[in-house]
Order: structure tokens, then sequence, then C-alpha cells
């Protein structure tokens, strides 16, 4: 088996890999070389295990039944084909030699060919179960949504934010949501259905899986930036960068991963704090002006412009509380004695004379 890049993989989904040679090759034929690979794929990016099981399992399911008709009949009829097509003198003896080679050559092309339809018919119709499967919930700018999912656990999505997640997670091994934006999570301890297992809760990313048993946390995904903030409980985080390890959270710990620098950021933040955006109230960590001007055009789709690029690096002590964007625009404009100028989708900050 020759060695690909496991990142040719990360993004793969079941249908890609049905129809991937060396995938095919290891579930039909597996061997330790091959073995080792695909296992260290799913060490490195366990969003990939999901697909590579549905892949696997519908390749060992598909069975075909070879009725290959007799000598007698095969021979008969390639010679009735082959004297309509003139390939026969009249007085010459019927030839029996080729048929076995060709008809198994065409025989077998069929096989394949059926195997191939009926591989995509079936991803056809489990793509669209998939599909109808599916429930989405997204937040415009400057609203929340509090969503209840199918296991009991409760997700508020802060503004301009998607959650996703399959409708009934009933007899899975793994309840997986896929976030974009900001969301504040209270997972319930769950168990696979008839065992003593508990069933993991993973919330993928961009740039992260977040795997989780029973726990809270804040998951904030920004401008290509993780921050992750665990409230209670205990999680572990998987970057889809393999070059970076594996990180187990405590509470009180963030974890902040920006892709362009060479290691993901750790330190403690006041959980509470992190999330106050549930309670209209904005806490930010040592927070300079800057920084809330970046968030608050996050959650309200506005451009914000400091006519003075001086005042983005003064700092804000104490939590700013807000109802709209009008409020915390008061309290800044407040705060940096700065006039409030709005243009369509640009608000300016302009210091008053």
């Amino acid at each position: 088996m020759e060695t690909p890049d496991y990142k040719d993989y990360v993004q793969c989904t079941s249908r890609d890999l049905i129809c991937d040679p060396l995938f095919q090759q290891w579930v039909i034929a597996p061997t330790a070389e091959a073995d080792a690979f695909w296992g260290e794929l799913v060490r490195r990016y366990p969003a990939t295990q999901q697909p590579m099981e549905e892949a696997q399992q519908l390749l060992t399911s598909l069975s075909f039944r070879i009725d290959e008709p007799g000598d007698e009949i095969a021979n008969s009829s390639f010679n009735q084909v082959a004297a309509q097509l003139g390939w026969l003198a009249g007085d010459r003896e019927p030839v029996a030699a080729p048929v076995r080679s060709i008809r198994r050559r065409m025989w077998w092309s069929a096989v394949a060919a059926a195997a191939v339809v009926a591989i995509m018919l079936l991803l056809v119709n489990r793509q669209s179960d998939a599909d109808r499967e599916k429930v989405a919930h997204q937040t415009s700018y400057g609203s929340k949504k509090q969503v209840t999912l199918p296991d009991g656990s409760v997700v508020v999505l802060n503004a301009h934010s998607t959650i996703e997640y399959p409708e009934n997670w009933e007899g899975q091994p793994v309840r997986e949501v896929r976030l974009t934006g900001e969301g504040y999570f209270q997972v319930t301890r769950q168990f696979v259905a008839g065992t003593k297992t508990p069933q993991a809760f993973k919330v993928q990313t961009d740039n992260l899986v977040v795997e989780v048993l029973g726990t809270s946390f804040d998951i904030r995904e920004r401008r290509g930036i993780t921050e992750v903030v665990l409230e209670t409980g205990k999680i572990a985080l998987h970057f889809n960068n393999p070059s970076h390890q594996a990180i187990t959270m405590k509470p009180g710990d963030r974890v902040v991963y920006d892709p362009a620098r060479q290691q993901p950021a750790r330190d403690t933040a006041n959980a509470k704090d992190f999330s106050a955006w549930k309670h209209n109230k904005l806490i930010l960590k040592d927070p300079n002006v800057g920084e809330i001007i970046r968030y608050l055009e996050d959650n309200y789709g506005k451009k914000i412009i400091l006519e003075d690029p001086r005042m983005a690096e003064r700092a804000i002590t104490g939590p700013i509380y807000y109802d709209n964007l009008n409020d915390a625009l008061f309290i800044l404009s407040t705060v940096l004695n700065t006039q409030v100028i709005k243009q369509d989708s640009i608000i300016v900050l302009r210091p008053r004379n």
C-alpha cells in the first residue's frame, strides 16, 4: 500500500472514501500497514471516524450472486452473434476457444459496473436520508437562541452563529454537533442504549473537535481563531493540525487557538465572565477598546471605525451591560468622549471637539 498524506483525508466524506482505491483495498484485504495508517488517521483527526465507519460498513455489506451461464449456452450464443456479424464462414466449424475468456471478462465487467451502480444508489439514498435528518439552527446579527438537543443537552447560540446536528441520536455511539460562531453548551451525561458505555459528545469547528461526556463550556470561533473555556466537567480538544497534541481541559481553563501561530495558548479564565453574553453582559479579560469593537462587529455585523486609532489601546475596566448595539455604543462613546455617526452598515466614533 502506498502511503498517502493524512491531510488528504481530513475532509473526506463516506462517499469519497468508498470511491478511494486505497480505502477499498484496506477494507477488502487489510494489512498491518494499512491498519496502522487508517488507525493513525482517526487518532490525529477524530472527525474522520464516522465517515470511515459508514464507508467500511457499506463496502462490507455489498455482495453479488454470480450466476454464470453454462459453456454450451455461452458458446452457442457467441457463434450465433459471430455468424450474424460475418465473423464465421458458412463452411467453418463453430469456435469455442475464446468464449470463456471473453465471457468472463464481460461478466466481471458487468459485475464491476453493477457494484459501482449499487454503491452510488446506496450513497444517494443515504445522503438523501442524512439531509432529511439534519437539523440546523442559526441566529442573525444581534440575536441569541436557546436550542435543546435530542438528548436534552442545551446550547445557547450567540449572535451570527449556526449549529447543525442529526435529528436522532438514539443508538449512536457519538453525539455530534457542528458549530460556527459561538455557543454555550450544557451537556447531559448519556450512555449507549443497553450498555454502560458513556455516549461521547463531540463539537466540531473549523480548527478542532471538542470531545466531552457531560459538562458545560463555551466555544467561540471568530475570525479564524477558536477559544474554548471550560466551566464544569472535563473535555478534550483534538486539533485538525496533526502537529498539535490533544489538550485535556479542567474547569477554569481557557485555550485560544490561532492556526497562524505555532501552538495553542492555554491560560485560566472566569468561565461565567466569558459566557456573560447570555445575560447581555460583555466581560472580557483585561480588554481594550479595540477588542470590544471587534466583539461588537462580530455579533452585530457592523463596521465600527475609530477616527482616532489611538483610542483602540485604551483599557476598559468593569463589565459592559447592554441589551442591544445602541446601548454598547452609548457606553463606549461616554467612556471615550466621542460622537456616534451611523452611515448604513458603518459606524464612526468621532472625538468630540
